[in-house]
């Protein structure tokens, strides 16, 4: 562009006068020369050049402009054809309504000062820099240059500083920039979160000259000045900072550089890792008590980490038989070897499993192991995940069990036996039960009929013993049937035959055939019950539950005493209450209840009542009522104010 201008300079050099027709030749040639010149330097020149001429109205207003002349260049930066050009007016050229900077073109064309600007051409996608000269009055040269890839390299360099202003300033770090010498240029807002030093009290000032790094940790920062110099980074470095108020803080220092405006900056990124530091304390603290603690433990106690040990105490140690040094020195794994090869597979699949998923879960297991002397010794071990030094790890407490395991298969022996006895025992009053059944039918049958049928024909003395060995048989029948049922309850071999029942003619039956205790004693039974009740039940079992509840309240209840039987039909379920006045249950006595052989003791109370019985009748009655899926319920008020029983049969 300056060699353009310097020749329209020398173009306008006042020409000599010519005497000779030599001199003519000679200026022709000249003339040529320069020409020739200015066709290289019009053609080849990097930049789009254009020659124009401004078009004015009548009154010597620009009105427009015309295109003269245009370089190779100009036809290439701006796809424009020369044809479509040459000696147009600019808006035919550009196809545009108003000549572009019409007004700037005719004013260097006016004033012939040059002019420079910047613009961006859409259809090209490009930013160009135009410069304007005037050779002469009404005529001006445009050359373009193309600046789009400064220009795109000036946008990023703006975005990248400002995004990383955005950055800087959203920051949760402390973050500052700061030169060669120490001084704060920028810092972002949590500085003064940080160190409570404002802004504007750091800006311009020096770190050191604010005291802000105490003098022990001096060196180690302007040794990273010192790094950062050299164009390397540093290692990140704790330090301590003085606050406003003189306090002590402790920092992770990260520092870098950063390229701001093609100005090398030292940026600072400063964490705060005070609680970090106050928590490494507590656990160097923790550390030295949890030492203390378990090196006086009864308890082995040691920590496994990748399945090595990296710490035991001295009872682990002479759990084992080894030293803590032997044990600290076992290659990863090498525990397992002193395994029992029983239970080796099976500790370390657990192990495997549980170092894997480190949820932190309580592992438990027992196992054998061999000590160092070669005694086999069981060991109970509860581990837990932990993180010891930022890595987990399972804190293990070992005990030896060896003596325990040995009593345990002694009590599991000695069970063994006591449930073979068991059986036996249930099999003898099985037996027993069975056998005993047959002859007693006959007996009791062969009494029955001698009361029924022979009962005129005897005399009274031995009508009296009849008697005697009738009631005999009949306790003695009820016994072994009793004790046939509760072997059947033990085996889960009692069964019900379900039908649907009429609950009020059941329980008639019932008081009927129960009226010769109630006579002997002088009771009353009151029945209050519907006219129709009906369910589904065992008819059989469920009159031996109603006999056995009456027979209990006829006992338990002393002469002359009232026994009500009545039914409340509810929307679920169906109440059968069997209620005495007679000498009550007593909150010790109800515990005794429906326990097998529960029989609640008498003897010597003088109440009045009918102490026989075998202590299976309430126990017998609770199976089958809740084989039934049905409830039996008792309430009493305490001695002498009577029982109510109440069994209670769901309709679903």
């Amino acid at each position: 562009m300056e060699k353009l201008e310097k020749e329209i300079e020398r173009d306008n050099y006042k020409k000599p006068s010519l005497t000779t027709s030599n001199d003519y030749l000679e200026l022709e040639k000249d003339i040529k020369k320069l020409k020739n010149k200015y066709d290289f330097l019009f053609n080849s020149s990097i930049n789009g050049i254009a020659y124009h001429k401004i078009v004015y109205d009548a009154k010597r207003n620009p009105i427009n402009y015309i295109i003269t002349d245009v370089n190779h260049h100009y036809e290439k930066i701006l796809s424009i054809k020369r044809e479509d050009v040459i000696n147009k007016i600019a808006t035919e050229a550009y196809n545009v309504e108003q000549a572009p900077f019409l007004e700037l073109y005719s004013k260097v064309a006016e004033t012939q000062k040059s002019i420079s600007f910047e613009t961006y051409f859409p259809p090209m996608d490009t930013y160009f820099k135009i410069s304007a000269i005037s050779p002469n009055k009404g005529e001006f040269i445009t050359v373009f240059d193309d600046i789009t890839e400064s220009k795109i390299s000036e946008q990023k360099l703006i975005e990248s500083e400002e995004n990383y202003r955005q950055l800087f300033e959203d920051s949760p770090f402390a973050v500052t920039l700061m030169d060669f010498n120490g001084n704060f240029l920028e810092c972002n807002s949590s500085v003064e979160g940080l160190i409570n030093y404002k802004k504007e009290e750091l800006l311009g000032k020096n770190f050191i000259t604010l005291k802000l790094v105490p003098k022990k940790f001096l060196s180690m920062v302007l040794n990273g000045f010192k790094t950062l110099s050299k164009e390397e980074t540093p290692v990140p470095k704790e330090i301590q900072l003085y606050k406003k108020d003189r306090s002590l803080i402790w920092v992770l220092l990260y520092s870098s550089l950063v390229k701001l405006s093609n100005r090398n900056l030292i940026q600072v990124i400063v964490e705060d890792i005070t609680d970090r530091k106050l928590a490494d304390e507590k656990l160097i603290e923790s550390e030295v008590k949890f030492r203390t603690i378990t090196e006086q433990s009864f308890i082995g106690i040691a920590i496994l980490q990748d399945f090595k040990f990296k710490y035991v105490n001295q009872q682990f140690s002479s759990t084992l038989g080894y030293s803590s040094d032997e044990i600290l020195n076992w290659e990863p794994k090498e525990f397992f070897l002193h395994i029992h090869s029983k239970d080796r597979q099976m500790v370390e699949e657990i192990a495997q499993d549980k170092y894997v998923s480190t949820n932190g879960e309580i592992a438990n297991l027992q196992f054998r192991v061999i000590k160092k002397s070669g005694e086999i010794i069981w060991l109970e071990i509860v581990s837990k995940t932990i993180n010891y030094k930022g890595i987990p790890a399972d804190l293990i407490a070992t005990l030896d069990i060896t003596e325990k395991i040995k009593a345990e298969r002694i009590i599991l022996e000695e069970n063994k036996k006591l449930l073979e006895l068991n059986k036996m025992r249930k099999d003898i009053i099985t037996r027993v039960s069975h056998e005993l059944k047959t002859p007693l039918t006959s007996i009791y049958g062969a009494s029955q009929m001698l009361l029924k049928h022979l009962k005129e024909k005897l005399d009274d003395d031995v009508l009296k013993f009849v008697e005697i060995f009738h009631r005999g048989a009949l306790r003695l029948k009820k016994l072994v049937g009793n004790l046939i049922d509760a072997s059947r309850i033990e085996t889960g071999k009692l069964e019900l035959k379900i039908s649907n029942q009429n609950l009020t003619k059941l329980i008639r039956e019932c008081v009927e055939e129960m009226s010769y205790l109630t006579d002997n004693r002088k009771h009353t039974i009151k029945a209050e019950l519907p006219d129709d009740s009906y369910i589904n039940v065992d008819k059989i079992r469920l009159q031996q539950v109603i006999t056995n509840l009456l027979s209990n309240a006829i006992k338990n209840t002393p002469k002359n005493g009232n026994i009500h039987v009545i039914i409340i039909e509810n929307q679920d379920f169906v109440d059968i209450q069997i209620k005495d006045n007679g000498i009550g249950i007593t909150e010790q006595e109800k515990g005794l209840l429906f326990e097998k052989f529960g029989k609640i003791e008498r003897y010597g109370m003088d109440l009045g009542v009918d102490i026989e019985g075998s202590g299976l009748g309430l126990f017998i009655s609770k199976e089958i009522i809740e084989l039934h899926g049905g409830q039996i319920l008792v309430e009493s008020e305490g001695r002498h104010l009577g029982a109510q029983f109440t069994v209670r049969l769901f309709k679903k």
